[in-house]
């Protein structure tokens, strides 16, 4: 049974996640939506400076707008760990209409606003 409440696309995007525990990762997205994304990167897993089931953050996506440099920053939580990547769960409700519009036409254009 599917857990999610909103599809997601596959959409490659560099982004990075701030945790509250201090530990950060660069890496790109795999799939994202209007409730989360998967983040693909290293040292995830690891014992120490990990991420943590639960673990609360900021997840930012850098992405083009209008042919120029543009990020989109949401609070989020590790909803699952890989030593590849981190499921995490966004609120979608809780952004700005402005923001939800920029995810919502990120969505829409595969991840590159016009």
């Amino acid at each position: 049974m599917e857990r999610r409440q909103h599809r997601r696309e596959l959409i490659t995007l560099p982004c990075f996640l701030e945790l509250a525990s201090g530990h950060s990762f660069h890496g790109h997205t795999q799939d994202i939506g209007l409730g989360g994304a998967f983040m693909r990167g290293h040292g995830f897993a690891r014992k120490t400076k990990g991420a943590t089931l639960g673990e609360f953050g900021v997840f930012t996506l850098h992405f083009k707008k209008r042919r120029k440099s543009a990020s989109l920053r949401m609070r989020c939580y590790v909803a699952h760990v890989r030593p590849y990547g981190v499921g995490l769960r966004t609120s979608y409700e809780e952004l700005p209409e402005a923001d939800r519009l920029t995810l919502e036409g990120l969505l829409a254009s595969g991840g590159n606003i016009k």
